[in-house]
């Protein structure tokens, strides 16, 4: 009876292991699509635009456009957010390069 039971939690903790990392995996990969595809669109003209006024208007950032151009300070922007997309994607296979990303966040 005992064994019978220690069978069945092995086998729910080893369902619940495997639906856990399905989830990871999911969730990891989905915000990778989603800021790749963010630092993508940085590239294109209308995006350069569109966060043109946010630049522009914010006290933090307004002097970027005195040395950078619209579309090179996007472009920019769009290189920083595909590499971090790149570091979030890296972390199973390579997490030493992936503790780049986790220590901007620290």
């Amino acid at each position: 009876m005992a064994t019978l039971m220690q069978d069945t939690v092995h086998a729910k903790s080893s369902l619940s292991f495997q639906v856990e990392a399905v989830g990871r995996a999911l969730a990891r990969y989905g915000l990778v699509v989603v800021v790749g595809w963010i630092g993508l669109m940085k590239f294109t003209g209308y995006e350069a635009e569109g966060i043109r006024p946010f630049v522009a208007n914010s006290p933090l950032m307004s002097w970027v456009y005195g040395p950078l151009s619209v579309r090179g300070f996007s472009a920019l922007l769009g290189v920083v957010e595909v590499a971090v997309a790149l570091l979030i994607a890296a972390r199973p296979l390579l997490p030493r390069v992936s503790l780049l990303h986790r220590c901007g966040q620290g």
